[in-house]
């Protein structure tokens, strides 16, 4: 099972950004095995820092999310939760 977090550079910038997220100017989304699974989105210093998984919505329900300290963390973590 193949993990990629992948980071764009954003075309705007999000003044109105979550209070809790960075608006570093990239965008961030997770694929597992070439499918795009959910978004990423990295936290400020006085949240904890680090990064958190949103799961995207499947026949309406919420997707889990998932935090973690590093990107490598995060992706054994989203590796883990699809092969269970």
């Amino acid at each position: 099972m193949t993990v990629k977090i992948v980071k764009l550079r954003s075309l705007i910038t999000l003044p109105c950004a979550y209070s809790n997220t960075v608006d570093d100017g990239y965008f961030r989304y997770a694929m597992v095995d070439g499918k795009r699974v959910g978004d990423v989105v990295k936290l400020k210093p006085d949240w904890g820092g680090g990064y958190v998984f949103n799961e995207e919505w499947h026949d309406g329900k919420r997707g889990v999310q998932i935090g973690a300290h590093t990107l490598a963390d995060l992706k054994k973590k989203i590796a883990d939760h699809y092969q269970n």
